[in-house]
């Protein structure tokens, strides 16, 4: 039963990792099952013994990477109430950057986006001491988690050139003057 278990899961792996190397270079709707069974090198109807269809790997894709931020939020609210929020999200890139860079662009489900807020946004909420049927709130939150994410995006899509510690000093700087300051401060090399 365990071998059986294993297998199910490499197979499982397997369809996903054909899919994602996929769906880096295309866009989903040009993808087929045929596609994905090919190069992961099973049947047709194994694929079906784990997905309904291609959208369905994407979902789960999606859906273990929600997981992976509550994971991260959770551990980060329990350790400190003095916690950095650029550093999770930096490490958040760090450890799921492949498939965020992707997800994220223009390639991917404009709908993850917003899944992201929706699991970020109680956190927040909480760690901040907001309510959340504030409409001040509310924008302050979209502005700033939307900044973040693109941000981060965009450092990860960069290949990382400069280092996470770097990206979170030029994200603080942003965060704590105006644009125009960091603007200049960045032209005259000042970070």
């Amino acid at each position: 039963m365990k071998k059986q278990s294993e297998k199910a899961m490499q197979t499982k792996a397997a369809l996903i990792s054909a899919f994602w190397e996929l769906y880096r270079g295309n866009p989903i709707e040009k993808i087929t099952v045929k596609n994905v069974t090919d190069s992961a090198g099973v049947y047709r109807s194994t694929f079906y013994l784990y997905f309904q269809d291609v959208y369905a790997i994407l979902e789960q894709i999606e859906n273990d990477i929600i997981h992976n931020w509550k994971i991260k939020l959770f551990e980060a609210h329990s350790k400190d109430k003095n916690i950095n929020v650029v550093d999770i999200i930096a490490d958040f890139f760090d450890e799921n950057g492949e498939y965020l860079s992707v997800i994220l662009s223009s390639k991917g489900n404009p709908m993850f986006i917003q899944k992201i807020k929706d699991t970020t946004r109680p956190f927040w909420y909480e760690l901040f001491n907001l309510c959340d049927n504030d409409v001040k709130s509310s924008l302050i939150f979209e502005y700033i988690i939307s900044a973040r994410l693109a941000f981060f995006a965009e450092w990860y899509r960069n290949a990382k050139h400069i280092s996470k510690k770097e990206a979170a000093t030029i994200f603080h700087t942003l965060a704590t003057e105006t644009t125009t300051s960091a603007i200049l401060r960045l032209s005259m090399g000042e970070i």
